[in-house]
């Protein structure tokens, strides 16, 4: 009895929502298998959208939650619907609803910081370019031995440093820069750049990586990258990485992140090949 009323409520509000073609066939996996100790026909609806998220049915509950809102605009609903369109990949609207959220100061901390999660990645998607600068030192940028005595075919050598390995100062500027590049992000190109400028140009060094991420919607969990990475230092080209990676992200939008990543590359360095490397 109590699910034939749970799922007379959901043809309702689907109903009401103008859902016509929905009311007409049935949608795939509506059917609810859980019972919920709730008399409050909002709350069972809610729950009937969290259900339909969970089972990945985002256009069912989207269509839930955009109704909810019109009769009960509360923040969580409002939280809910913007995660779904999120998670069906529509991040425009996506994107206008979690800012509403984390600019409401009525808003707990740690929601807002779960709200920022799924920001960055909107960005990410619909395009960003962030910018960093900060100011570093490096005691050693010759990165000589600190040993002082070296033995050779039995032989002991004293080691002299360079004169100019002094510490030196500068300023180190970041780049990062993505953009999807089809509507449903399936493709992301990304750029990050790090450049340390120093006094003196030969201890300049610049670190550069571009690539290509695939990112399935039938599998949201998992991600595949390509990517180049360079090294330069003092002017010179130091070394070049290609590199693919495999990445699972079993929770990736809650307030604290793990993400896991398998990475394979080839190091290449120019001049001395006794250094090249997979790694």
């Amino acid at each position: 009895m109590r699910r034939a009323s749970l799922l007379l409520l959901y043809m309702l509000l689907v109903a009401l929502a103008g859902a016509t073609a929905a009311a007409e066939q049935p949608v795939q996996g509506a059917e609810i298998e859980r019972s919920f100790e709730t008399d409050d026909p909002y709350q069972v609806l809610f729950l009937i959208a969290m259900e339909e998220t969970r089972r990945g049915n985002y256009d069912s509950s989207i269509r839930l939650l955009r109704s909810l809102m019109r009769s009960v605009p509360t923040n969580r609903i409002r939280l809910e619907l913007a995660r779904a369109l999120f998670l069906d990949r529509q991040y425009p609207e996506a994107q206008q609803l979690f800012l509403s959220i984390y600019r409401d100061p009525a808003v707990p901390l740690n929601v807002r910081e779960n709200v920022k999660l799924y920001l960055d990645e909107s960005d990410a998607v619909l395009g960003q370019l962030k910018f960093s600068i900060a100011l570093v030192s490096d005691s050693n940028p010759r990165g000589f031995t600190d040993a002082r005595k070296v033995t050779v075919a039995g032989q002991t050598l004293y080691v002299v440093p360079p004169g100019d390995n002094d510490t030196v100062f500068g300023v180190k500027y970041g780049l990062e820069a993505s953009r999807a590049l089809t509507d449903d992000a399936f493709v992301t190109a990304y750029v990050n750049t790090k450049f340390e400028d120093y006094s003196g140009s030969e201890f300049d060094r610049l670190v550069a990586d571009g690539g290509l991420v695939f990112a399935p919607k039938a599998h949201p969990k998992f991600r595949t990258r390509f990517g180049y990475e360079q090294g330069f230092y003092g002017g010179s080209r130091l070394y070049g990485f290609p590199h693919a990676s495999l990445i699972f992200i079993p929770k990736p939008y809650r307030q604290f992140r793990l993400r896991s990543e398998i990475q394979y590359g080839r190091l290449n360095v120019v001049d001395a090949d006794y250094l090249d490397a997979d790694q």
